[in-house]
């Protein structure tokens, strides 16, 4: 008889080191989701068409103070035209910033007695701009973060070294091994 006593020795149940239940190979497959789908959001972040859209509150009161710069510019032109006698603003001294503001308010048809509604009514309600075809945060929704919660969920360790992508193959050999057949006696007999 032995005296020694015995102990059951279990194999470890974790070989290799997890970090989040990802190991390295499943944290290399994330890695390769986050790529592709960076790499198609920034592709389809060139695919643009041109839109009317409308002006906000903010852009509506800068080009409000644009025309009224404008305006300023001319109504000094005209005072200096008015005050030399002058018919040509060519002649006046001004300078290249205020010839441009002036030349501006004249392509705009900006007046220097028109008032504050006048001018409100020469403001365009939207103008034309080119825009992404996806607007950016559905897109990187989309293209990003769809694929790598999907990444993370089939690759994580959901019990001892089973991950759903491994059951999820599993499943779909089981279900391809199986054969039906027909049990009825007719068929049987006549060989099918």
């Amino acid at each position: 008889m032995n005296d020694e006593t015995t102990m059951p020795v279990f194999k470890a149940m974790r070989k290799r080191r997890m970090l989040l239940g990802l190991g390295l190979k499943e944290w290399m497959r994330v890695a390769g989701a986050l790529i592709i789908g960076a790499v198609l959001a920034f592709s389809l972040g060139g695919w643009k068409h041109e839109a009317d859209v409308s002006l906000t509150a903010t852009e509506l009161q800068e080009v409000y103070g644009r025309y009224c710069l404008y305006q300023n510019a001319l109504q000094k032109a005209d005072q200096m035209r008015s005050a030399s006698g002058a018919s040509d603003m060519s002649v006046l001294d001004l300078t290249a910033d205020e010839r441009a503001q002036t030349a501006e308010a004249h392509a705009l048809g900006i007046t220097s007695g028109m008032d504050r509604d006048e001018l409100t009514e020469l403001i365009p309600k939207s103008e034309r701009r080119t825009m992404p075809v996806i607007p950016d945060i559905p897109r990187w929704m989309a293209c990003l973060g769809i694929p790598l919660v999907l990444a993370v969920l089939l690759n994580v360790e959901v019990s001892h070294n089973t991950t759903l992508s491994k059951e999820a193959a599993r499943v779909i050999a089981h279900m391809r091994s199986q054969r039906i057949y027909s049990s009825k006696p007719r068929t049987y007999m006549k060989g099918a």
